[in-house]
């Protein structure tokens, strides 16, 4: 199987793909990122054996290429939740769809091929959406929902025994953040709590790996502001530093970008920053509205007022490189659609209605870069337009690589790579695109099942996968229509001046 060679610009380069024809027998296959030790791939059969189904898994390295390749049986109940990885091994979290306590925690060597997994009770049925190892996976943390209340549990593989962090349990919230600093034996955890007792607000809960708890911050904002999004990372064990957006209570809105240094018990420093003051953060819209935005700024900061924007904005990543912090989000709209008719029971269509709105999905409007100094200062901002993404869940679309002298800010549309190259102080502002390079050069992508997937790989490479309809005309030997789960390989060489 041969890869186009791609007329691609001097950043990014498409290197190699590996595609799988799917098959009704099987679910889709999923993806675990092994960063240099490559990929895994995992699917399973919808046909059982007894009462269990035949699991295959691939390990490639990373240049696509198989390894091996192996199957197993597990029992039909359990769905993989979440996975982790250390070392040379991959941690499966799985769960039984019907008892939510009964776990499964699967280890996979990778060097030996070898399977072992250990089940246990949990302590209560729990929706687990975040996993991790610790303690050189003598322990594991679970991180989830409880009636709607964060909650997170330390699991000891050595004694069998789950326990609960305590604290956590007090208000409905969001976990936004479980992260481990092996370096300093904790555990940090990011909640928003959505509680109008206390108005939310964003909490930094620290505990150590038996359990106990370290520390209990808030993120005080000033001038009466909230904390709507945002990600932490740890300097010390006694400082963290914290970058977000924030906007007025009880609103989904944001209206700035919120950057602070957490202490031992508070706040130490802080500062907000308006989008306003933000040069290119409305450089994702068209040049007559964006002249029109910008002249509306001018003109009211003229009149020493400042011009208030409102946007509903995840923070997904940010970075400390360099003695820079990269802040990553995405804005993104919610739309609805109108729901009408009434089917009677037995299945006649009835004159009666009953209209409604009901959710449809996110509407991505774009992805934005801060750059971020020690003072609070922006050194530089990007933004990049994603207005044709719509997602039924906030996740992460637009990835970025970043050196001293720029960034490039890439995202995948059906079977388009959509990527802007921005140097700081430019005032060249153009996003360009190339193809997702496909195996053979009479193949034409019909449709994509979901968009396109990129995620960061290791160095200065990226994956992009997904499920694509390909027919081909041209190529003897070639089926005349399949659909394949994809992996192309992105590589950026860095030129910039």
């Amino acid at each position: 199987m041969l890869l186009l060679e791609m007329s691609s610009f001097a950043q990014l380069a498409q290197s190699n793909r590996i595609e799988y024809e799917q098959s009704f027998l099987k679910m889709d296959k999923s993806l675990v990122n092994l960063g240099r030790n490559g990929v895994l791939l995992y699917d399973y059969s919808i046909k059982l054996n007894g009462e269990s189904r035949d699991w295959e898994f691939t390990h490639l390295d990373t240049t696509l290429n198989e390894i091996w390749k192996t199957r197993i049986s597990i029992d039909e109940n359990y769905e993989v939740l979440n996975y982790d990885t250390l070392d040379n091994s991959v941690f499966l979290l799985l769960s039984d769809q019907y008892k939510r306590r009964e776990l499964i925690i699967l280890k996979i060597d990778l060097e030996n091929k070898k399977f072992v997994a250990q089940s246990f009770s949990n302590l209560v049925s729990m929706y687990s959406n975040q996993f991790r190892v610790i303690d050189d996976a003598k322990k594991f943390v679970i991180g989830g929902y409880f009636n709607e209340r964060p909650i997170v549990v330390i699991y000891d593989a050595i004694t069998n025994q789950p326990k609960i962090l305590p604290g956590l349990l007090n208000y409905k919230g969001e976990l936004v953040q479980l992260s481990v600093v092996n370096q300093f034996n904790s555990i940090n955890i990011l909640i928003n709590y959505l509680t109008t007792k206390t108005g939310g607000g964003m909490w930094l809960k620290s505990f150590d790996f038996d359990g106990n708890a370290l520390k209990n911050t808030p993120l005080n904002v000033p001038n009466k502001f909230y904390v709507k999004s945002g990600k932490v990372i740890s300097l010390d064990p006694e400082h963290h530093l914290f970058a977000g957006v924030y906007g007025r209570k009880n609103s989904y809105y944001s209206q700035g970008v919120y950057f602070g240094l957490l202490g031992e018990n508070s706040t130490d420093f802080d500062k907000l920053i308006n989008y306003s003051e933000l040069p290119n953060f409305f450089r994702y819209m068209r040049d007559r509205r964006y002249q029109r935005v910008i002249s509306r700024i001018e003109k009211r900061k003229a009149e020493g007022k400042k011009t208030r924007f409102n946007y509903r904005v995840i923070v997904h990543d940010i970075v400390l490189k360099d003695s820079v912090v990269l802040m990553l989000g995405e804005s993104h709209s919610v739309d609805y659609k109108q729901q009408s008719g009434y089917s009677s029971p037995f299945g006649l269509q009835s004159s009666r209605t009953n209209s409604g709105y009901v959710f449809d999905g996110y509407r991505y409007t774009h992805g934005f870069i801060l750059a971020i100094n020690s003072a609070g200062e922006i050194i530089w901002d990007v933004s990049i337009k994603t207005s044709n993404i719509k997602k039924y869940d906030l996740e992460q679309v637009v990835n970025f690589t970043y050196n001293k002298s720029g960034s490039v800010l890439f995202y995948p549309e059906r079977d388009i790579l959509k990527y802007l190259e921005y140097f700081p102080g430019s005032t060249e502002y153009n996003e360009k695109e190339e193809k997702i390079a496909l195996s053979y050069s009479g193949d034409i992508v019909r449709n994509s099942t979901n968009e396109p997937k990129v995620v960061k790989w290791y160095g200065n490479n990226y994956l992009i996968y997904g499920t694509q309809w390909i027919k081909n005309f041209e190529d003897a030997g070639v089926k005349l229509n399949r659909e394949v789960f994809f992996i192309n390989k992105i590589h950026y060489s860095s030129v910039f001046p």
